[in-house]
């Protein structure tokens, strides 16, 4: 119940309207001289706030912390699957994910974090978001990372 509510109260100050947005990102934001949306500037104050930003100056253990839980608030709620079945292609672990409506189609999908942070975990609701509105397979597959 408390994470739906935080969840909520963080996508409703993204929702806000544009003069909320600048001033909760100090001012326009602009960076190589075009200016960014309010909202992805507002989003960035926020990480820095939170101490998110600069992974690339912490350990890889931190960072991978922070890309599993860093901005969750920030996720869509979980669509249900009709089915999700974790499983291995060789060593390699996969996470299939079956929409309701499944269409005979299938979206392999890879996570980001540069080979280094990132999970199947830390990419499930983006996986269900996919799977639910496309109506397609989704394999999420969870390549090795570097050390």
């Amino acid at each position: 119940m408390i994470e739906r509510l935080r969840r909520r109260a963080a996508r409703a100050v993204l929702g806000a309207p544009g003069p909320i947005l600048r001033a909760i990102a100090g001012g326009a934001t602009r960076v190589e001289g075009k200016t960014l949306d309010p909202q992805l500037a507002a989003l960035l104050a926020i990480q820095r706030g939170l101490g998110l930003d600069h992974l690339e100056r912490g350990t890889v253990e931190r960072a991978r912390r922070v890309s599993e839980a860093g901005l969750a608030d920030l996720d869509a709620d979980p669509r249900p699957m009709a089915q999700v079945i974790d499983t291995h292609a060789g060593t390699v672990p996969v996470r299939v994910y079956r929409p309701r409506a499944a269409a005979p189609a299938l979206i392999m999908y890879l996570h980001g974090g540069g080979g280094v942070i990132g999970s199947l975990r830390g990419y499930d609701t983006i996986c269900r978001l996919i799977a639910d509105e496309t109506t397609c397979l989704v394999a999420s597959i969870d390549y090795r990372l570097a050390p």
